[in-house]
């Protein structure tokens, strides 16, 4: 008697609907980690910025208004970009992550609706997402102000700090 070994059709569609099921979940999970760590070091980056900032407020009594010097990427006003080996660069890459501006300073920055120059006296550093990382809609722009307050638009804010 010859008896063939094999899978049948009906085998190989059931092992395929398997494994794209479980693609189907793995993936989403997967992004939702790579955005998460991205924030994580985006909330470094803002933190050494404020850092800096509170280092500069020291020694000269008044906030740097360049970002650009205070990252030492430059020196003119732009914004700076937060990368993803956690480096700082004055043009956007492939590995840019989030665009970080100095504005101005917001007593109420939960959403992160803000904008205006800084000064000397008070800032917001508000950081955008470029490149992949706009696909986060969870925590879409972050904000830290020079009182320390933070803020973030998406659609669960409360979750990214």
């Amino acid at each position: 008697m010859n008896k063939q070994s094999g899978f049948t059709l009906i085998e190989l569609i059931i092992a395929i609907a398997i494994i794209g099921i479980l693609t189907a979940i793995a993936v989403p999970s997967y992004q939702q980690y790579v955005f998460k760590s991205n924030r994580t070091l985006l909330k470094a980056a803002l933190s050494e910025m404020a850092s800096l900032q509170q280092s500069y407020y020291s020694e000269r009594k008044g906030y740097q208004i360049l970002l650009p010097k205070l990252a030492k990427t430059g020196t003119a006003n732009a914004p700076v970009y937060v990368n993803n080996d956690g480096s700082y660069s004055a043009a956007e890459s492939t590995k840019s992550l989030y665009k970080v501006d100095l504005v101005a300073h917001a007593a109420n920055i939960a959403s992160c609706s803000v904008t205006g120059n800084p000064s000397t006296i008070a800032w917001t550093l508000k950081a955008t997402p470029v490149k992949g990382q706009l696909k986060d809609t969870r925590c879409a722009t972050m904000c830290l102000n020079s009182t320390g307050s933070k803020g973030a638009s998406g659609s669960s804010p409360s979750s990214c700090w």
